[in-house]
């Protein structure tokens, strides 16, 4: 009878121990998944990256600007710019936004310009000032006096 009550003991002890090995085995795995979770998800989580400037160049091979983006001088027009250079390095292209209006320039090498957008005029016989709407077409001679515009003054 001694012999079977220490075998069944020892028989409960070891179920114990059984499922004690089995807990640590269970509690490691969970811990091995989450540590793989906080890893994945500290990864996927990036911070958003942010340039910040007032102009931006570009430059062709040889160094010299062919474009520009940024933000234009307050006594012109202030706001937001684009212009890309002639190869002589005069504006041929400029897309401005301001607080008179928006607009787009495109000038030739022969000196005649087209305006697209907003425009501020000045009439010769008066002196009047006038600005034009966005949808606006001018046309400047090598003069820079307006050959022809849409719509009609």
């Amino acid at each position: 009878m001694k012999d079977e009550t220490q075998i069944q003991e020892i028989l409960e002890r070891l179920a114990r121990v059984e499922q004690q090995n089995r807990r640590f085995k269970q509690g490691g795995i969970l811990l091995v998944v989450l540590a793989c979770c906080l890893l994945i998800s500290a990864q996927g989580v990036q911070k958003p990256r942010i340039v910040e400037a007032e102009q931006f160049l570009l430059r062709d091979a040889a160094g010299h600007v062919v474009g520009l983006w940024g933000s234009s001088a307050p006594p012109t027009q202030p706001g937001p710019v684009l212009v890309m250079f002639t190869e002589k390095g005069d504006a041929g292209a400029q897309l401005s936004v301001g607080q008179s209006g928006t607009a787009l320039r495109i000038k030739d090498p022969n000196g005649y310009e087209a305006v697209f957008g907003t425009e501020s005029l000045i009439d010769p016989t008066s002196g009047q000032k006038t600005a034009t709407s966005v949808a606006s077409l001018i046309f400047y001679g090598r003069d820079k006096a307006v050959i022809w515009r849409a719509p009609g003054s």
